[in-house]
């Protein structure tokens, strides 16, 4: 999943209000900011075909750190506990609940490969449907959008996160409709890390252009 996850940062938001917007994006899509650092340094592995489908071109070989269901309750834990200590237990209870959404919003797209913790695998494998997905995916991001743009009537937040939603829409497409490429680690790595950060920018200027009027 990709789209979906921005999603759950933006319903959360419509919940904590007090929470910035950027961090409930950053923190939904944590387990996949840590995936593509440990594939670069040859941690976690992945391999490539050129499957007509693009959603199932990379193949998870082996990604328990970043991806397995143990790990991402402890991620969220900490998340906890460290918000709790820093903010408050509304900031711990926003965020943690963002990061360990990842796992589970992931369990009904992936083919069985996300790990339990080594060697169990599950996944439900809704990207085996690919058109069909992709359209879920987006109209789940778009109602989700409509209720973050609904939630603050300030003119600026809501042409920056327009705009943030028009640009990863973009984004949706190429990668569905891209032909086939074997990358480098490296280059999956940070072009991973570079998409993950396009709308969290956005959601920051957003933001921070509203408390400024």
């Amino acid at each position: 999943m990709f789209l979906g996850h921005y999603a759950v940062g933006f319903l959360l938001k419509r919940k904590f209000q007090e929470v910035p917007l950027w961090l409930l994006l950053v923190f939904s899509q944590l387990i996949d900011i840590i995936w593509p650092v440990l594939v670069m340094f040859g941690v976690e592995k992945v391999a490539y075909n050129a499957a007509a489908n693009p959603f199932l071109r990379v193949e998870y070989t082996f990604y328990p750190i970043s991806h397995s269901l143990i790990m991402t309750l402890l991620y969220a834990v900490l998340v906890f506990f460290l918000f709790h200590k820093l903010k408050n237990k509304t900031w711990a209870l926003a965020l943690s609940i963002a990061v360990a959404s990842h796992w589970f919003l992931d369990l009904i797209t992936h083919v069985p490969d996300l790990p339990i913790l080594l060697t169990s695998k599950v996944g439900l494998g809704l990207w085996q449907y690919p058109k069909g997905w992709f359209r879920t995916e987006v109209i789940f991001f778009g109602i989700a959008t409509y209720f973050v743009l609904d939630s603050n009537k300030d003119k600026s937040f809501r042409i920056w996160m327009f705009s943030g939603y028009i640009l990863m829409i973009m984004l949706f497409l190429f990668m569905f409709f891209a032909p086939a490429i074997t990358p480098t680690n490296l280059q999956l790595g940070l072009t991973t890390l570079l998409v993950m950060a396009i709308l969290p920018t956005f959601a920051y200027f957003a933001e921070k252009k509203g408390r400024k009027k």
